[in-house]
């Protein structure tokens, strides 16, 4: 399956034809269309390159990862808004309800998006080098040594985590996501944390070391029995959405990378995927689906219901209306990349303060269980805007570029292999967070998981992961 110039132009000119016909229907329509085709054509055009500089489709790659997650955050919520109205209605982000953001509002604040895209999509196309695509390479398998300290440190995590959360009624603090703020003390909230941080990778090294293995009955049955769980959970439980996207995701992409996946296939079940996480989104806050049914009036109510991606919106837009508002920052925020690498909070004579922290406090919902993710368009509203933005999307994709270019020296081994699909899944923190985000999870949790995995398994399996 190819992609060719031609394919580009009829695109181009596709896209060009809706925009005429659009703006003549309304004449607000292109604030809010220009955007929504400017971001499609970056992407359009950075799929190609990638794919003729590859001879491939890019699947596998941190940049394609993080491009396609920006898109994502920067067309649904512009998708939205078109398609319910040029407006937010009642099942929207409240927040924006409240502002009810004009066409022309929209269409500029989002310029910040566009930015920010092109800046980072045309980073990584020049930083990255030329990689011979092939739809599977042989990996070697990891030692005995290393599959049972996979194993055995997967299983004591698990009983671990078990203990604190049954017995104890301990956890982590989370601050976002479904799982429940603890009442425990603030270190074993610190510890607890990061524990789980390296449980997480335990659990996709073990789901690897299954896919790779499976003709064996036993490892096929167990990933059987994970999915199913995972689906279970989420549909009727209504567990993490979060935790069902990573399971679907990886699972696709160990598959794709150990044994080869149709491309065909991929473009059907990455929608298929994207449309049951926005479901779930959409049946979540509602007792149960006929009452999500019943609060449905209309189509344009319908496509306006708040997700993922239009709450992030709604965190960008209130903190930019109450910055015009005279809301002071604290200078602290300038360091919100960095902050959670610092020391921890019990040696710090003030509190060490998160964008998302500083912003729950604001709207008067710190402590009540409450969470909203910060967003890097959201950090530079707090800095220098649109040249912050422009800043670091060129860093991050000569990052991504760099961590690529270190995966394809030993992309025939296992670890390296989960290691960088893990990067590639963690690029989404990039936006919903700040660019720094991917240090932490580098810092906190990958880099202990290495460390103890170097001890405990064979350093023969891992010894490529740390070199240069």
């Amino acid at each position: 399956m190819r992609i060719s110039k031609q394919t580009l132009s009829l695109l181009l000119f596709l896209f060009y034809t809706i925009l005429v016909l659009s703006i003549e229907s309304r004449p607000d329509a292109h604030y809010v269309l220009i955007p929504i085709f400017l971001a499609l054509w970056i992407l359009i055009i950075f799929i190609f390159f990638l794919w003729k500089k590859d001879g491939g489709f890019p699947l596998l790659d941190a940049g394609f990862f993080c491009v396609i997650f920006v898109s994502m955050y920067t067309l649904i919520p512009l998708l939205n808004f078109y398609f319910g109205g040029f407006s937010f209605g009642e099942l929207s982000d409240r927040r924006l309800q409240y502002y009810a953001p004009s066409a022309m509002e929209l269409g500029y604040f989002f310029s910040n998006h566009i930015i920010y895209l092109v800046s980072l999509a045309s980073s990584y196309v020049l930083c990255r080098r030329r990689n011979k695509w092939s739809p599977t390479l042989a990996i070697e398998d990891p030692s005995a040594r290393t599959v049972n300290a996979v194993f055995i440190i997967f299983l004591v995590l698990t009983i671990y985590f078990a203990f604190f959360e049954y017995v104890l009624g301990l956890g982590f603090k989370s601050g976002y996501g479904d799982e429940e703020i603890s009442s425990g003390s603030l270190l074993v909230q610190q510890i607890n944390g990061k524990l789980a941080g390296i449980h997480y990778v335990f659990t996709y090294v073990a789901l690897a070391i299954l896919i790779l293995n499976k003709r064996d009955i036993r490892a096929a049955s167990l990933v059987f029995v994970i999915l199913t769980w995972g689906i279970l959970d989420a549909f009727i439980a209504f567990g993490s959405r979060g935790a069902l996207m990573l399971l679907l995701l990886i699972s696709f992409t160990l598959w794709y990378r150990f044994h080869g996946v149709n491309v065909r296939f991929a473009f059907i079940f990455l929608p298929l995927f994207f449309l049951i996480f926005t479901f779930i989104g959409l049946v979540r806050p509602f007792a149960n689906i006929q009452d999500f049914g019943d609060s449905i009036t209309s189509f344009e109510g319908f496509a306006s219901s708040t997700n993922e991606f239009q709450s992030l919106l709604g965190t960008s837009y209130d903190v930019k209306m109450l910055l015009e508002n005279g809301v002071s920052v604290p200078i602290g925020l300038a360091f919100n990349d960095i902050m959670p690498l610092a020391p921890p909070q019990q040696i710090w004579p003030f509190t060490k303060l998160t964008g998302a922290d500083w912003y729950l406090t604001q709207i008067g919902q710190a402590g009540t269980g409450v969470g909203f993710m910060w967003g890097v368009i959201t950090q530079s509203l707090i800095g220098f805007g649109s040249l912050e933005l422009a800043v670091r999307g060129v860093f991050l994709g000569w990052l991504l570029a760099k961590f690529h270019q270190c995966y394809q020296r030993h992309q025939t081994k296992l670890l390296p292999n989960v290691f960088y699909i893990l990067v590639c899944l963690s690029t989404i923190s990039t936006f919903r967070d700040t660019t720094g985000a991917i240090f932490w999870d580098i810092f906190w949790i990958f880099l202990p998981s290495a460390a103890i995995l170097w001890l405990f398994g064979s350093a023969k399996d891992l010894k490529s992961t740390y070199a240069k």
